[in-house]
Protein backbone atom coordinates (compact mmCIF):
# COMPACT_ATOMS: atom_id res chain seq x y z
CA UNK A 1 0.00 0.00 0.00
CA UNK A 2 1.65 3.33 -1.08
CA UNK A 3 1.53 6.65 1.69
CA UNK A 4 -0.93 8.25 -0.76
CA UNK A 5 -3.51 4.71 0.03
CA UNK A 6 -2.85 4.82 3.71
CA UNK A 7 -3.96 8.31 3.88
CA UNK A 8 -6.91 7.80 1.77
CA UNK A 9 -8.15 4.84 3.51
CA UNK A 10 -8.00 6.66 6.64
CA UNK A 11 -10.74 8.79 8.08
CA UNK A 12 -11.04 11.71 10.06
CA UNK A 13 -13.75 12.21 12.99
CA UNK A 14 -14.61 15.63 14.11
CA UNK A 15 -16.99 15.23 17.17
CA UNK A 16 -19.00 18.15 18.93
CA UNK A 17 -19.18 16.48 22.04
CA UNK A 18 -21.32 18.26 23.90
CA UNK A 19 -23.72 18.21 20.68
CA UNK A 20 -23.35 14.28 20.94
CA UNK A 21 -23.91 13.92 25.16
CA UNK A 22 -26.73 16.35 24.52
CA UNK A 23 -25.23 18.54 27.82
CA UNK A 24 -22.73 21.58 27.39
CA UNK A 25 -20.83 19.49 30.29
CA UNK A 26 -19.64 16.19 29.73
CA UNK A 27 -18.37 14.04 32.59
CA UNK A 28 -15.92 11.61 31.88
CA UNK A 29 -18.12 8.62 31.69
CA UNK A 30 -20.50 9.98 29.58
CA UNK A 31 -17.34 10.72 27.19
CA UNK A 32 -16.32 7.32 27.34
CA UNK A 33 -19.67 5.62 27.24
CA UNK A 34 -20.81 7.59 23.88
CA UNK A 35 -16.40 7.01 22.05
CA UNK A 36 -17.02 3.12 23.04
CA UNK A 37 -21.20 3.36 21.41
CA UNK A 38 -19.36 5.61 18.24
CA UNK A 39 -16.56 3.72 18.19
CA UNK A 40 -18.52 0.12 17.78
CA UNK A 41 -21.22 2.14 15.79
CA UNK A 42 -18.77 3.59 12.88
CA UNK A 43 -16.28 0.71 13.01
CA UNK A 44 -13.27 3.21 13.81
CA UNK A 45 -10.11 2.36 12.33
CA UNK A 46 -6.57 1.92 13.73
CA UNK A 47 -5.20 4.85 11.57
CA UNK A 48 -8.05 7.03 12.05
CA UNK A 49 -7.93 10.91 14.06
CA UNK A 50 -10.22 11.83 16.01
CA UNK A 51 -11.06 15.33 16.91
CA UNK A 52 -13.03 16.56 19.78
CA UNK A 53 -14.71 20.05 19.81
CA UNK A 54 -15.48 22.00 23.00
CA UNK A 55 -16.64 25.25 24.18
CA UNK A 56 -15.19 25.14 28.00
CA UNK A 57 -12.17 24.12 29.77
CA UNK A 58 -14.16 21.27 32.11
CA UNK A 59 -14.65 19.32 29.01
CA UNK A 60 -11.31 20.17 27.75
CA UNK A 61 -9.75 18.19 30.92
CA UNK A 62 -12.92 15.30 30.70
CA UNK A 63 -12.08 14.51 27.08
CA UNK A 64 -8.29 14.14 28.11
CA UNK A 65 -9.31 12.20 31.81
CA UNK A 66 -11.45 9.99 29.50
CA UNK A 67 -8.17 8.33 28.40
CA UNK A 68 -9.63 8.55 24.48
CA UNK A 69 -6.55 9.45 21.76
CA UNK A 70 -7.79 12.50 20.28
CA UNK A 71 -6.88 16.16 19.09
CA UNK A 72 -9.12 18.95 21.48
CA UNK A 73 -9.91 22.33 19.80
CA UNK A 74 -12.04 24.73 21.49
CA UNK A 75 -13.28 28.21 21.06
CA UNK A 76 -14.74 29.13 24.53
CA UNK A 77 -18.30 30.63 23.89
CA UNK A 78 -21.58 30.20 22.12
CA UNK A 79 -21.10 27.92 19.37
CA UNK A 80 -17.73 27.39 20.38
CA UNK A 81 -17.38 23.77 19.49
CA UNK A 82 -18.77 24.48 16.25
CA UNK A 83 -16.74 27.51 15.21
CA UNK A 84 -13.40 25.31 16.16
CA UNK A 85 -14.80 22.52 14.08
CA UNK A 86 -15.89 24.22 11.03
CA UNK A 87 -12.13 25.83 11.44
CA UNK A 88 -10.67 22.47 11.25
CA UNK A 89 -12.90 21.70 7.96
CA UNK A 90 -12.05 24.78 6.53
CA UNK A 91 -8.25 25.52 7.11
CA UNK A 92 -6.19 21.88 7.29
CA UNK A 93 -7.28 20.48 3.81
CA UNK A 94 -9.55 17.27 5.21
CA UNK A 95 -10.43 16.13 1.44
CA UNK A 96 -6.56 15.64 0.58
CA UNK A 97 -6.09 13.64 3.27
CA UNK A 98 -8.67 11.70 4.23
CA UNK A 99 -10.99 8.80 2.07
CA UNK A 100 -13.68 10.00 4.87
CA UNK A 101 -14.28 12.28 7.03
CA UNK A 102 -17.24 12.23 9.46
CA UNK A 103 -18.84 15.24 11.12
CA UNK A 104 -20.58 14.08 14.06
CA UNK A 105 -22.65 16.78 15.35
CA UNK A 106 -26.30 17.65 14.00
CA UNK A 107 -26.20 21.03 14.12
CA UNK A 108 -26.73 23.30 11.31
CA UNK A 109 -23.96 25.38 10.85
CA UNK A 110 -21.80 22.60 9.76
CA UNK A 111 -24.35 21.97 6.38
CA UNK A 112 -21.99 24.36 4.23
CA UNK A 113 -18.94 22.99 5.38
CA UNK A 114 -20.18 19.02 4.81
CA UNK A 115 -21.74 20.28 1.15
CA UNK A 116 -18.32 21.26 0.18
CA UNK A 117 -16.19 18.87 1.25
CA UNK A 118 -18.77 16.09 0.35
CA UNK A 119 -18.17 17.58 -3.80
CA UNK A 120 -14.67 16.05 -3.12
CA UNK A 121 -14.51 13.29 -0.57
CA UNK A 122 -17.08 10.77 1.29
CA UNK A 123 -18.70 12.26 4.16
CA UNK A 124 -21.21 11.36 6.54
CA UNK A 125 -23.13 13.34 9.47
CA UNK A 126 -23.17 11.08 12.71
CA UNK A 127 -26.06 12.42 15.03
CA UNK A 128 -29.01 11.72 17.16
CA UNK A 129 -32.31 12.09 15.29
CA UNK A 130 -33.79 14.68 17.90
CA UNK A 131 -30.60 16.87 17.51
CA UNK A 132 -30.00 16.45 13.23
CA UNK A 133 -31.14 19.88 11.27
CA UNK A 134 -32.77 19.74 8.63
CA UNK A 135 -30.26 21.59 6.40
CA UNK A 136 -27.39 19.31 7.80
CA UNK A 137 -29.12 16.07 6.73
CA UNK A 138 -29.99 17.40 3.12
CA UNK A 139 -25.88 18.67 2.57
CA UNK A 140 -24.91 15.42 4.24
CA UNK A 141 -23.91 12.39 1.42
CA UNK A 142 -24.83 9.76 4.38
CA UNK A 143 -26.32 10.10 8.13
CA UNK A 144 -25.68 7.57 10.88
CA UNK A 145 -28.14 8.11 12.96
CA UNK A 146 -27.18 7.20 17.04
CA UNK A 147 -29.61 6.41 19.91
CA UNK A 148 -31.43 9.30 21.50
CA UNK A 149 -29.56 8.74 24.76
CA UNK A 150 -26.86 5.75 25.70
CA UNK A 151 -28.11 4.27 29.40
CA UNK A 152 -24.24 3.15 30.33
CA UNK A 153 -25.29 -0.75 31.41
CA UNK A 154 -26.95 -0.81 28.29
CA UNK A 155 -24.71 -0.15 26.12
CA UNK A 156 -22.17 -2.37 27.54
CA UNK A 157 -24.77 -5.20 27.25
CA UNK A 158 -25.22 -4.49 24.08
CA UNK A 159 -21.76 -4.77 23.30
CA UNK A 160 -21.30 -7.75 25.25
CA UNK A 161 -23.99 -9.31 23.05
CA UNK A 162 -23.01 -8.44 19.81
CA UNK A 163 -19.07 -9.00 20.68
Amino acid sequence: MSKKQKFISRAIHLVDIENQVGSPRCSVDEIKDWFEHYSFTVNLGALDIVVFGVTNIHNIFAVRQSGISARIVHKFGPDGADIALQTVMEDEGLDRRFGRIYCVSGDGGFAEQVGRLGSTVQVHVVARRSALAKCLELAAGSVILLPEAIDRKEAAAALRHVG
